[in-house]
């Protein structure tokens, strides 16, 4: 009973024992041991975070490096695009033809060719590669030369100081040029000039002619803009065939001063030829599908 009683009390001791040692080993860890840990672990998690975060820095600011880059590429070959495209638009100012007199108006010919009038001179061709000119012969011999002037004909007297009593042309002489719609086939070109009748002074005057070669041959008058008179201002003159292959022609109101206006002004005046703009037909007729302005419209009359 005694030894019985002993060996069971050892049992219970080594028992006991175990259940220390194992104790010991499963312990929970200490208030300061967690706080060691969860400091270490902080450590290492903001560690790793800026890790990351340099690591996703690095990579955006590499990204923005490359596109800026390319940016700056692209920029720097559109700029010298714009540059080159704007170099090859810019108009570059090149003399071709020097001691024309007063040239008014030019039509090409061709790419190299062209007519031109000298208001002061003669109607001419003229290559703009070489330079050289030739002078078309036959035009109207109604043209007009300089006149004498007098200058108590146009008030105030004082106008035009120094020039009483000697010839001048002022406003007067060759104007404006057109080709027919179909030059290259029937050669037919439109002049409008200042023409002279001796004693009745000047007027507005459009003709035209074939050209052959460079001689100006058959010579037709298409629209005389009366009256003639002294006066060697504002003629008009312009030329230009529409869209509706009919030519269309300017006149000036051959006045110098607005004080020499009528009541009714010359412009708005529907039976006065001067100050209006004409519609004709290439041979000079009436089209008939001009406006009807009244029986006491000019003939031609297409706006006023």
């Amino acid at each position: 009973m005694i030894v019985s009683s002993t060996r069971g009390k050892a049992r219970k001791l080594n028992e006991n024992r175990k259940r220390q040692c194992n104790r010991k080993t499963t312990r929970r860890p200490s208030r300061e041991e967690r706080a060691g840990s969860s400091a270490e672990g902080s450590d290492f998690l903001l560690t790793w975070r800026k890790c990351y975060f340099a690591f996703r820095f690095s990579r955006l600011s590499l990204f923005l490096a490359i596109t800026t880059l390319l940016c700056t590429c692209e920029s720097a070959q559109q700029n010298t695009s714009n540059t080159t495209a704007a170099s090859a638009s810019e108009p570059v100012k090149e003399t071709v033809m020097e001691g024309l007199r007063r040239p008014w108006s030019m039509k090409f010919l061709s790419e190299d060719e062209a007519l031109l009038n000298e208001k002061d001179g003669d109607l001419l061709r003229i290559n703009l590669t070489t330079g050289s000119r030739s002078t078309i012969a036959g035009i109207p011999q109604d043209l007009a030369d300089s006149l004498r002037i007098d200058t108590t004909l146009y008030p105030p007297i004082n106008a035009f100081p120094g020039a009483h009593g000697t010839n001048q042309k002022y406003n007067a002489g060759l104007f404006d040029l057109a080709l027919d719609p179909d030059f290259a086939t029937n050669r037919w070109l439109y002049i409008s000039y200042a023409a002279q009748e001796s004693e009745r002074g000047y007027a507005l005057r459009v003709v035209r002619g074939q050209l052959n070669g460079n001689q100006l041959e058959n010579l037709e008058t298409l629209l005389t803009v009366p009256p003639f008179t002294s006066v060697l201002f504002h003629f008009g003159g312009g030329l230009t065939f529409g869209a509706d292959g009919k030519l269309y022609v300017t006149a000036g109101e051959r006045l110098l001063f607005d004080s020499e206006q009528p009541p009714l002004t010359v412009a708005q005046n529907l039976s006065d030829p001067r100050g209006k703009i004409y519609r004709l037909n290439p041979d000079g007729s009436i089209p008939d599908d001009n406006p009807d302005f009244g029986d006491d419209a000019i003939p031609g009359l297409y706006a006023y």
